[in-house]
């Protein structure tokens, strides 16, 4: 059994993802902690773990959140509303139009990338 946990800042709303999780695998396998986390106890990691990226991204879109912590066992991604990735990307491609572009390295300082 394989344990993914969503980091919700906002235990009300985390509520719909349960709801819609809670739909796809069944209620014994979703539950919401009083921290507003979500736990999703699925039996492989194959297609299930990307129904329920899916179900994150439709929540926070649902919702209105920009982003969400998904852990998968010692692992954490940041997951992302579908909308803000795409406006991102867009605001990319004008950025290597012009030559450059801004990227974090790894201790959060942001660096100029890209053709010079």
């Amino acid at each position: 059994m394989q344990l993914v946990r969503v980091a919700t800042k906002d235990p009300q709303n985390a509520s719909l993802l349960v709801v819609h999780l809670a739909g796809l695998f069944g209620g014994e396998q979703v539950s919401l902690q009083a921290d507003g986390e979500v736990q999703v106890r699925l039996p492989e990691l194959n297609g299930e773990l990307v129904k329920t990226l899916k179900a994150v991204e439709c929540w926070l879109q649902q919702s209105g959140i920009a982003s969400a912590e998904v852990s998968v066992n010692e692992h954490s991604y940041a997951v992302e509303h579908p909308e803000r990735v795409e406006t991102r990307r867009a605001s990319s491609r004008s950025d290597r139009s012009a030559g450059r572009a801004a990227a974090d390295d790894r201790d959060g300082a942001r660096e100029a990338v890209g053709r010079q």
